[in-house]
């Protein structure tokens, strides 16, 4: 994916409830939300793991994220070299993704 861009900098550091104008939800609404799109991120990321990890490397981040204690997880997320990467593309993607559903409705 092309380098990060000054405004998708901005896009990414802006917090989603107040880039969709949400301020105003119920604070226990807001978490949700917050919570769902962690989750959407979280998988988006593993998707895309799943695609760039050898088979040798799968077989053992499955082990890991089976049995592994907490400080394994963490090393061997740490021992992907894009992880950083594919997260700030994919927090971004769905920011634009709902802020285009967002502007959708209001007009």
């Amino acid at each position: 994916m092309a380098p990060t861009t000054m405004l998708d900098k901005n896009l990414l550091q802006q917090n989603i409830i107040t880039l969709l104008g949400l301020q105003d939800l119920p604070s226990d609404r807001q978490i949700t939300l917050v919570e769902r799109i962690v989750e959407l991120v979280e998988k988006r990321v593993t998707l895309r793991l799943m695609d760039e990890l050898d088979e040798e490397q799968l077989k053992k981040a499955s082990a890991i994220f089976s049995t592994g204690t907490d400080e394994e997880k963490t090393a061997f997320l740490q021992s992907i070299p894009n992880l950083q990467q594919m997260l700030e593309e994919e927090v971004l993607k769905i920011k634009q993704e709902l802020l285009n559903e967002t502007q959708k409705i209001e007009r």
